[in-house]
């Protein structure tokens, strides 16, 4: 009875053991690019998380520069970027910028804190970092690079070059802001991306509401014969850019439009900065007006005439003098 009563006390524990055993947790799929999901932080790290990042190193003599960026963009997130043969750029899970700070606190980075070092020499090196408490981390080297920032560096380097080891490679492009007519899409994206202007990410292309402020966005009066219009200008306005694509109802006066947008033309619409030349060109039943100076306007006018955009005119900016 003993040996019975045995053996239902252990096959009971067996069940109860088997019932109650943790069950394997499930990985996720990793997220789609751009956006690449990462196992969390480790827990044995406590403190803050990095809130912005910047190193640099460069070398002016054999042109080498590396550049590697981090911060938390405010959506559960971090925008990651390195910048080494080429550039990758993502954004990841916030947890990176918790990685990172382990990183750092396992470096030793505080015996270069607050440290500076000006010699002639040709290597320049810089990094910047502040954590989510308000604490900072502040370097900046010229000619003679201490031996403790550069092992520093290249922990943080490998830790990168893992991070966007799957990433394509960047290529720049004007940022698309919510919903834009496909074909002026089309055709602005083809303009900028043959201009061979750098930072082309630091344009924006929008489609401009058919409201009160159209005339004054577009440098185009707001009447029946327009459809729509759409912008591509500089996300800052420091550069004197503006090239706007309006789509014209059937048997529009494509002329009337053109010195419609002539007679609008705000040349000094940015701050500190204004425009010396204009083109018009029109194409099917698109007109649109380009509004720069020097090379930029130079390469954007070669641009829009390489890819088939008839030239209706060409203007300079009066003389204020």
């Amino acid at each position: 009875m003993k040996k019975k009563i045995s053996y239902i006390l252990f096959i009971t524990f067996i069940i109860f053991s088997v019932s109650c055993s943790p069950k394997p947790v499930e990985t996720p799929d990793a997220s789609p690019s751009p956006t690449k999901a990462l196992s969390p932080a480790p827990s044995a790290y406590d403190g803050p998380a990095i809130d912005y990042m910047q190193l640099s190193v460069s070398n002016s003599e054999n042109g080498e520069y590396i550049s590697i960026s981090a911060y938390n963009n405010g959506f559960n997130q971090a925008y990651v970027e390195y910048v080494g043969e080429y550039k990758k750029a993502a954004n990841f899970d916030l947890s990176v910028l918790t990685s990172l700070a382990e990183q750092v606190k396992n470096s030793g980075v505080e015996a270069i804190h607050d440290h500076h070092v000006y010699e002639t020499g040709e290597t320049y090196a810089n990094m910047y970092i502040s954590f989510t408490d308000g604490s900072q981390i502040f370097a900046d080297y010229s000619g003679l690079v201490p031996e403790e920032f550069l092992t520093y560096y290249q922990i943080l380097e490998n830790y990168f070059l893992t991070l966007v080891a799957d990433l394509p490679i960047y290529v720049p492009r004007p940022v698309v802001m919510g919903e834009v007519n496909e074909l002026t899409l089309t055709e602005l994206m083809n303009i900028m991306e043959n201009t061979g202007l750098e930072y082309l990410d630091g344009f924006s292309i929008y489609e401009v509401p058919m409201d009160d402020a159209f005339d004054t966005e577009m440098g185009l009066s707001h009447h029946k014969t327009i459809k729509s219009g759409t912008m591509c200008g500089p996300v800052m306005s420091g550069s004197a850019f503006s090239l706007a694509v309006a789509v014209l109802e059937k048997d529009a006066d494509i002329t009337s439009v053109a010195n419609n947008f002539a007679t609008n033309i705000r040349w000094n619409r940015w701050v500190c900065v204004s425009a010396s030349d204009a083109l018009i060109a029109q194409k099917d039943n698109m007109v649109l007006c380009l509004v720069s100076y020097g090379d930029m306007y130079k390469k954007t006018a070669a641009a829009i005439r390489a890819l088939g955009w008839t030239e209706v005119k060409t203007l300079g900016a009066p003389d204020y003098n």
